[in-house]
This record gives structure tokens, C-alpha cells and sequence, in this order.
């Protein structure tokens, strides 16, 4: 698993798509809930039902215990790249599972 955290004013913009040098079986994003509301912005800018459904293809959104953290857990890395995001980086981990 990939562990990705962002943070919108530090690190540097970097595409998604250039962090994933493995194929893994799941992508966990951890952002603030702003990164997250313009995530959900991004997928569903005219239809914000839509956003349930987009994700929902790709993997799951929950947030944390504390309101400015959220968590999207990616289950399908394929789907979720066709989106095309554009992220702060804040650290990546990675984790051999």
C-alpha cells in the first residue's frame, strides 16, 4: 500500500501518477478536508451527487477522527489515475503488505 499525504501550501505539485513506481493493490490519500472538498470539486464540479457514485467506482472517502483530516482509500489505482488529479505533496510512504 501507498501512502500519499497532502498538504495544500507545502511540498511540491506533483502528479499522482508519478509516485506509483509498483503496481499496488490500494492507494491511501490522506489530505486535509479542504484538499478533500476540492478533490470532490474536481470529480463532480456540475453534479455533486455525482461525487458518491464517481468515487465509489474508484474507492471509499471517510474522514478521520479529527474534522480537518479526511482519508480517501483507493481500491481500483486505474480507474483513480483516469482522473487526472493534481496534488500537494506533503510525504509519501510506502508500505510492503
Amino acid at each position: 500500500m501507498i501512502v500519499i499525504q497532502t498538504k495544500r501550501n507545502k511540498g511540491k505539485t506533483a502528479r499522482l501518477v508519478g509516485l506509483l513506481l509498483s503496481d499496488p493493490k490500494a492507494l491511501l490519500l490522506v489530505c486535509t478536508e479542504r484538499e478533500a472538498s476540492r478533490i470532490r470539486n474536481q470529480v463532480c464540479s456540475r453534479n455533486p451527487k455525482e461525487w458518491e457514485h464517481r468515487i465509489m467506482s474508484w474507492g471509499r472517502y471517510f474522514c478521520r477522527s479529527t474534522p480537518t483530516d479526511a482519508h480517501i482509500l483507493i481500491d481500483n489505482v486505474d480507474l483513480f489515475l483516469q482522473e487526472k488529479f493534481i496534488f500537494q505533496i506533503k510525504a509519501v510512504s510506502i508500505n510492503e503488505d
